[in-house]
């Protein structure tokens, strides 16, 4: 938990070699420590059915990260998933979604993929609510 909390600091205060900062990381990791907690949580009380669907949110929220790490383009596809979700599918489902720059990127992939294979997607609202806020309709044009 110290190590999950200790990275989430550097994003918000340091930048990487090539001097970029990283904060709009936050958000994932934000969601990654939480659902990492909540799922130990659920585990140290005998829930371990709860686990898992608790586990998913944090697991995609890092492999997400690795995406925008990888290429900053990446980060313009998630944001405009709803209005052109091809895209978003092309870049975040299946393979694709595994990251040149997260190490054992493809092991984390396969867990995320037997998650959503063998238990139920959890809400999306609750996944993110405390991460966004959104005073307009789900869905709405894509600008013109």
């Amino acid at each position: 938990m110290a190590a999950l909390r200790s990275i989430w600091l550097r994003l918000g205060t340091e930048r990487d070699t090539s001097g970029r900062s990283h904060v709009g990381l936050l958000p994932f990791s934000n969601i990654l420590v939480r659902h990492s907690v909540f799922g130990f949580e659920h585990l140290a009380s005998y829930q371990s059915f709860l686990a898992w669907l608790t586990f998913r949110p944090g697991l995609e929220a890092l492999l997400i990260i690795g995406k925008f790490v990888d290429d900053s383009a990446n980060a313009a596809i998630w944001k405009n998933k709803e209005f052109d979700f091809k895209s978003y599918n092309k870049a975040f489902s299946g393979g694709a979604l595994e990251s040149k720059s997260l190490p054992r990127s493809q092991d984390f992939r396969h867990v995320l993929s037997r998650l959503n294979d063998n238990f139920v997607h959890p809400n999306q609202e609750f996944t993110y609510r405390d991460a966004t806020r959104n005073d307009e309709p789900r869905f709405r044009r894509a600008p013109d």
